[in-house]
């Protein structure tokens, strides 16, 4: 991970609600981390290490809403990233 992603990725375990992350800094982020990220309509399908889990992406919303930080967070501790 680069200096970026690593700060996002610090900010998103400190306090997932203040995070601001964009879903494209999302995705990037559990790229970096090695994760199987495809999207289909308003499903983000992520697959990291043994944990597969699914996100709801709004089509009008650019940021993560409370709830996706919050479950992109539990997928990073899941894993134990």
């Amino acid at each position: 991970m680069n200096k970026k992603k690593l700060a996002q990725f610090e900010q998103l375990l400190e306090d997932p609600a203040a995070s601001g992350m964009t879903w494209p800094e999302a995705i990037g982020l559990l790229k970096a981390a090695g994760a199987a990220v495809s999207s289909k309509n308003e499903r983000v399908r992520i697959v990291l290490k043994d944990v597969r889990a699914i996100l709801h992406r709004r089509a009008s919303e650019s940021e993560l809403s409370i709830g996706s930080a919050h479950a992109l967070r539990r997928i990073f501790l899941t894993c134990g990233e």
